[in-house]
C-alpha cells in the first residue's frame, strides 16, 4: 500500500509527489498518457515559483526572463509597462519533462498510460482501478487537470461559460523580455517567447462564440485578427504546427470539492482565468500545498473530513483573493468594449496596472 496515490501527471501532480516524497512517504503517481508532452498553455512562469523549483532541485535550461507585460483591447489600443514580480518563458514540454525526471530520481514510482476508472474509499484507505489492475493507498490525490474525470461526479465550476482554447508555436521576431496579452471579440488570447526559440501564441474563446464558425482559421480571420496586435502574431511568423493545438469544452474557477471522492489540486481544484497570468504559478503552489496537507494527515492520523477542510480554508487563505482578481481581469478582457474602455484609462495610468498584478500573483518565497 502506498501512503498517496496521485491521479494526473502535471504540474500539481508533479509538485504533490515531490512534497510528499522529500519528507519519505511512498508516492505512486498515475498518469493516462505519455510523458512529456505538449499541453495548450500560455507558458509565461510567474517568478514566485523559481525558488521552488530550485529547492526541488529540478533542472531546468536557460529560459527568457520577461519584465514586461503589453496589454492590448479588442480596437488595437495598447498599454506596456513594467511587470513588477516578472517571471520566465518555459515550455510546458521542457518544465514537465524536468519535473517528471526529477520525481523518478528520488523515488517517485510512475505509471504512464494508466487511466483510472474507479476510486473507492474504505475505512482505512482507498483503493484505485486502472485499465493495468487495482492499487491501494492511504490517500489519492486528484490532480488531473481540467477535464472530467471518468472516476467523479460531473462536476462544474463557478462560472457558467463553457470555452475552447488553442496554442500555435510560431518562429516570431518577439522580444525575449516581454509577455503579451490581446483581447478580442469572444476572448482573448496572449504570446511569450519560450526555452525552445518559438513564440507560445495561446488564446481562449467563448465556447457559443466559436461554434458560430466553421473552422480554427475562419475564427482567426473572423475574430482574432480584428485586434491588429494579435493578427500580426499569426501572420508575421511561420507556424511550426501543422495545426493549433485545442482543448474545448473547459469551465473556468472553482469546483465543489465537497462533492468530490478525492482532494484535488491545480486545475481540478480550480481553473484560474488565463488573463490573471500565473496559471502555472498556481498549479505548482497548489500542489504543494495539498502535499503539505496530506502530510499532516498522515502524520496525525486525520479523517477525509479534517484533511478537506484544513487543505479548504489554507487554499482559500492562497488563492481565493488571486481568484477574485483574476475573474475580474477576464471579465474585462472577454467583451471588446469593457476591454476598449480600460485600455484607453490604462494608456494615461498605466501605473494602475501594478496593484491589479500583484492581486493576481504571489510573491518570491525563499
Amino acid at each position: 500500500m502506498y501512503d498517496s496515490v496521485i491521479i494526473g501527471g502535471g504540474l500539481a501532480g508533479w509538485a504533490a509527489a515531490i512534497t510528499l516524497r522529500a519528507v519519505g512517504y511512498d508516492v505512486l503517481l498515475l498518469e493516462k498518457g505519455r510523458l512529456p508532452r505538449h499541453r495548450v498553455c500560455g507558458e509565461y512562469l510567474s517568478a514566485e515559483v523559481l525558488p521552488l523549483l530550485d529547492q526541488w532541485e529540478v533542472d531546468l535550461p536557460v529560459r527568457p526572463s520577461v519584465d514586461r507585460v503589453q496589454l492590448s483591447s479588442a480596437d488595437g489600443t495598447v498599454v506596456e509597462t513594467h511587470l513588477p514580480l516578472g517571471g520566465v518563458g518555459m515550455s510546458r514540454y521542457t518544465l514537465d519533462g524536468a519535473l517528471y525526471q526529477r520525481a523518478l530520481d528520488m523515488g517517485v514510482v510512475v505509471r504512464l498510460e494508466t487511466k483510472v476508472t474507479a476510486v473507492q474509499q474504505r475505512e482505512e484507505h482507498y483503493e484505485i482501478g486502472t485499465n493495468a489492475g487495482d492499487f491501494v493507498g492511504r490517500w489519492v490525490l486528484g490532480c488531473d487537470g481540467k477535464g472530467q474525470s471518468s472516476y467523479q461526479k460531473n462536476i462544474d465550476a463557478e462560472y457558467v461559460e463553457s470555452y475552447v482554447g488553442f496554442k500555435q508555436y510560431y518562429r516570431l521576431d518577439f522580444p525575449e523580455n516581454l509577455v503579451a496579452l490581446h483581447a478580442f471579440k469572444g476572448g482573448y488570447g496572449g504570446a511569450v517567447l519560450v526555452d525552445n526559440g518559438w513564440v507560445d501564441v495561446a488564446y481562449m474563446l467563448r465556447q457559443d462564440v466559436f461554434s458560430k464558425y466553421k473552422n480554427i482559421e475562419l475564427a482567426e480571420s473572423k475574430l482574432l485578427s480584428g485586434n491588429p496586435w494579435m493578427r500580426r502574431l499569426l501572420t508575421d511568423g511561420k507556424a511550426m504546427w501543422d495545426r493549433p493545438m485545442a482543448v474545448a469544452n473547459f469551465q473556468l474557477g472553482r469546483k465543489p470539492w465537497t462533492e468530490m471522492q478525492v482532494s484535488p489540486a491545480g486545475d481540478a481544484a480550480a481553473m484560474i482565468p488565463p488573463a490573471s497570468g500565473n496559471g502555472m504559478a498556481m498549479a505548482l503552489w497548489s500542489g504543494q500545498l495539498l502535499g503539505n496537507n496530506v502530510i499532516f494527515a498522515l502524520r496525525n492520523n486525520s479523517s477525509r473530513e479534517e484533511l478537506v477542510a484544513n487543505y479548504q480554508q489554507s487554499w482559500e487563505d492562497n488563492f481565493g483573493r488571486r481568484m477574485w482578481y483574476g475573474r475580474q481581469i477576464h471579465n474585462v478582457f472577454q467583451y471588446p468594449r469593457m476591454a476598449n474602455w480600460a485600455a484607453r484609462l490604462l494608456r494615461y495610468w498605466p501605473g494602475l496596472l501594478h496593484p491589479v498584478i500583484r492581486a493576481t500573483h504571489g510573491q518570491v518565497k525563499t
